[in-house]
This record gives C-alpha cells, sequence and structure tokens, in this order.
C-alpha cells in the first residue's frame, strides 16, 4: 500500500482499517535489510517515520496496541553452484595476468604480458623466428620485443628461457584448475580462496 506523506494524512484515516494498514507497513518501514557475506542482517531506518515527525519511541507507542509481527529478512538470495566453466574461465583470467621475467641485467625485470592477443603474437612471431635462428646456428640472434615493462631486445637462446618461465607461471595454474574442475562440488569460493590457487 502506499504509505501517508505527512502526519495529518495518517491522522485523517484514524479510525479506519486503512489507518491500520499504514501502521503496518510504517512499522515494516523501519527495518532496512543489507545482505552481507550471504546473509540477511537488520538495521534500523527511521527516515520515514520520522519524515511524519515521529520519534521511535512515539511510533513504537502508537503500534503497541496492534502487536505487529517483527519484519522477517526477505528469502536467501539464491546462489547458483559454481560451474567448469565458470573454473575455466578463473583460470583464464589469470592466465591473461603476465608474469615477471628477470634478464638479471640492465634490462632489470619486465612483465611479459599473456593476454590471447599477446600470446597470439609471441606464438606466431617471436617463436617461430628464434626457433629459425637456433636452427640456423645462431641462438644470438637478436630480436626486438615490447614487454608490458617496455622495449627490450632479446637473443633466441634468451627467448627459449622466457618460454620455460611461462611454463613456470601458467602450467600449476593449469594443474590447480584442473583440480577445481575434478571437485563436486565445486567450492563456493574457488575464485577467491588462495588455497585453490598457485
Amino acid at each position: 500500500m502506499t504509505l501517508p506523506n505527512t502526519r495529518s494524512d495518517l491522522d485523517s484515516l484514524r479510525g479506519t482499517p486503512a489507518f491500520k494498514e499504514c501502521l503496518r507497513g510504517l512499522f515494516g518501514s523501519m527495518t532496512t535489510w543489507v545482505l552481507v557475506d550471504g546473509a540477511w542482517v537488520a538495521e534500523e531506518d527511521l527516515r520515514v517515520i520520522e519524515r511524519l515527525d515521529y520519534t521511535k519511541a512515539a511510533f513504537l507507542a502508537e503500534v503497541a496496541p496492534y502487536d505487529f509481527a517483527e519484519p522477517s529478512p526477505p528469502p536467501a538470495p539464491v546462489v547458483s553452484a559454481p560451474t567448469v566453466d565458470d573454473v575455466v574461465a578463473e583460470r583464464e583470467r589469470r592466465l591473461a595476468l603476465g608474469f615477471d621475467f628477470n634478464f638479471a641485467d640492465a634490462r632489470g625485470i619486465h612483465h611479459i604480458g599473456t593476454t590471447s592477443d599477446d600470446m597470439r603474437k609471441w606464438m606466431d612471431e617471436v617463436t617461430p623466428l628464434a626457433q629459425t635462428y637456433i636452427n640456423a646456428g645462431q641462438p644470438s640472434g637478436e630480436i626486438t620485443i615490447a614487454t608490458e615493462t617496455g622495449i627490450a631486445v632479446i637473443t633466441a637462446e634468451e627467448w627459449q628461457s622466457i618460454l620455460i618461465a611461462a611454463a613456470g607461471y601458467r602450467q600449476p595454474l593449469y594443474a590447480a584448475s584442473f583440480a577445481l574442475q575434478a571437485m563436486d562440488p565445486i567450492p563456493a569460493d574457488f575464485a577467491t580462496n588462495p588455497a585453490y590457487w598457485p
């Protein structure tokens, strides 16, 4: 029902069934439900009754004869159980974050990007070129790459070291996701609990 806008609007209903129903609605308005960690928590909200010039004590005295039931929380939110697709999506998100590689010289530490676009360029351009240098007996052949840190000139042999470092970063993520995918049920906190990921 529509709650009254003013105290006079409410008072005009005294002695009618509508007055009781308005009080019931106003009584319910004193409680706001907030979802905290998956559970509803009641919070007091006096804004509506104060707009009608009631204090909390005065309003409770007004409704006391009616013995209204305390407001109950809304139905529990429906939370779908995580699926294998959810795990795969989280794995792909983590794989795309990239990893640090330390050149151990003046170039320092570079963050190697591993988004899908990065991976395509690494695999379609840099890796074949590095392998061509190695096949030609030129492991010191130079390749210029752009990392998320900046430009770096690397050798074909160094690129192999970067690929090995990439495997050290990526393979544990795959292993963790495979383990999660095999769980039944998949833990609800699989994406946020560090116990499930390297």
